[in-house]
C-alpha cells in the first residue's frame, strides 16, 4: 500500500511463493521457478553493484544475499550470463581501476591497491600480473613511456 522502495519486486517474488504453495498442495508439476529473465535481471543487479562498490570488501555470500539466490547458483548463472565468475569480475573491475590510477596518479603501488579493495599488496600484486603480463611498476613504467611530452 505504500509503494515502499521496490516494492514491485517485493510483490513479484511474493506472488511467485504463492504459486509455489499453490502447486505444491494441488500436486502440480513445476517446471520452471525462476524465469531467465529474472536472472538475468538479477545477474546485472550483482554486476552494477560491483561496478558500484568494487572497492569495498565484497565476498560471494553479500552479492547471493543482495539478490536472494543461492551463492553458487549465482556464481553458475553470472558465469554464463557474463562469461566470468562474479568474484573474477569484480577482480578485473579492480585491476582496471588499478591500471588507470597507475598510469593517472603517483600513488604508491600499495596505495593503489588498498583504493581499489584489494586486501593485499601481495594479492593485487599475482592478480595484476596474471592479468596483464606484467608487474603495475612495469605497467606504470610503460604506460610513463608512451605519455606524449606535455609542450
Amino acid at each position: 500500500e505504500t509503494k515502499g522502495k521496490h516494492y514491485e519486486l517485493v510483490c513479484k517474488n511474493l506472488l511467485e511463493i504463492l504459486i509455489v504453495h499453490l502447486m505444491r498442495y494441488s500436486n502440480a508439476q513445476i517446471d520452471v521457478i525462476a524465469s531467465p529473465r529474472r536472472i538475468n535481471r538479477e545477474c546485472s543487479l550483482v554486476k552494477r553493484y560491483i561496478d558500484a562498490n568494487y572497492a569495498e570488501e565484497l565476498h560471494l555470500d553479500t552479492l547471493a544475499s543482495l539478490v536472494h539466490l543461492n551463492k553458487y547458483y549465482l556464481a553458475h548463472a553470472f558465469t554464463e550470463t557474463y562469461g566470468t565468475s562474479p568474484m573474477n569480475y569484480l577482480n578485473e573491475k579492480r585491476i582496471e581501476n588499478c591500471k588507470e590510477l597507475l598510469a593517472t596518479t603517483d600513488y604508491k603501488i600499495a596505495e593503489i591497491a588498498r583504493l581499489s579493495g584489494f586486501s593485499s599488496q601481495s594479492y593485487f600484486s599475482q592478480c595484476f600480473l596474471k592479468s596483464c603480463g606484467m608487474s603495475a611498476r612495469a605497467y606504470r613504467n610503460s604506460m610513463a613511456n608512451t605519455r606524449a611530452p606535455i609542450p
